[in-house]
């Protein structure tokens, strides 16, 4: 029973970092990345639920998608409500015939508010994939594990004949598309390095040069859109102000590397160094080469 208790905690406890996920950027509307603190407490806290359900003969807990996708939906996410609630629902499982009203709700009001809850989760979901950039690799990834996780609640008995060692694996959709997005990123970052270096050459075409750069390796990566056009601008900026301070600039090393917090860019080349500017340049040095160089330090910096 190894094999399937692992998978069934694997799956529980990336589906408790995708609600977790989830709550953060309801409550942040700056939300960038998530928050890996706030992730490890709410798995230690789900941790501690089930060891005590399990010592006091009870089921296995996790957390709750469609509830996510109300507090999405209402926009209502305050513990002064969540205590309260927390509390009914405690003292539900002391009276079973209060909560055996809940089962029998009508099936209709039960398929409404399901529809209604998986509408946000649905587009919640797909705004955090769509945070990052994706490459061909990540939407496989993704893609293949949503079909096949898809397959099982559409057509069942297509899995009917798989080894015993693996029915577990094909008991859910949700265990599948887990162990099948899991394992696909991790074969496909594979060959993936976190450190690129080029070559660019001044001329018309160092821009397309570098946008087909940063756009490549961020999808590689998955960076944040907003993250890659930055580093563009930038690098833009310094390739304009070396060849105007040094006018028969050949060649300049490009090297960028990506550890999911830093995006690092390192550009060298032969000649008059970069000063970077604190402050903006005087409107009468705008009209030398070293003033318009001062400026577009300055926006880097």
């Amino acid at each position: 029973m190894l094999a399937p208790f692992l998978i069934a905690c694997l799956t529980a406890n990336l589906k408790t970092v995708g609600d977790l996920t989830l709550c953060q950027k309801i409550n942040d509307t700056d939300w960038k990345r998530t928050d890996m603190r706030s992730i490890s407490g709410g798995i230690l806290a789900n941790g501690i639920g089930n060891l005590f359900s399990g010592l006091s003969g009870g089921v296995a807990q996790n957390t709750v998608s469609s509830s996510v996708g109300v507090s999405l939906g209402t926009g209502i996410t305050s513990r002064s409500l969540a205590l309260p609630t927390g509390l009914i629902v405690i003292g539900l499982a002391f009276f079973p015939k209060l909560a055996a009203i809940l089962a029998v709700m009508p099936a209709p009001i039960v398929g409404a508010t399901l529809i209604y809850s998986a509408c946000f989760i649905v587009i919640g979901g797909l705004q955090l994939l769509t945070s990052r950039m994706l490459d061909a690799r990540r939407i496989f990834a993704v893609g293949i594990a949503f079909i096949l996780g898809l397959s099982i609640e559409i057509s069942p008995d297509l899995y009917s004949h798989v080894p015993d060692l693996a029915r577990p694996i094909f008991s859910s959709s949700v265990s599948l598309a887990t162990v099948l997005v899991v394992s696909l990123s991790f074969l496909f970052r594979l060959g993936v390095s976190k450190r690129v270096k080029v070559e660019l050459l001044p001329g018309p075409g160092v821009f397309d040069a570098i946008h087909h750069l940063v756009e490549e390796h961020g999808a590689e990566w998955g960076m944040r859109r907003e993250v890659a056009m930055r580093a563009e601008h930038a690098i833009n900026e310094v390739v304009n102000s070396a060849v105007a301070l040094n006018p028969g600039l050949k060649q300049l090393d490009a090297s960028l590397s990506f550890d999911e917090f830093n995006l690092d860019t390192e550009i060298d080349y032969e000649g008059v160094p970069l000063e970077i500017a604190d402050s903006v340049p005087s409107i009468d040095a705008l009209g030398t080469d070293q003033g318009i160089a001062a400026l577009s330090t300055f926006m880097i910096r």
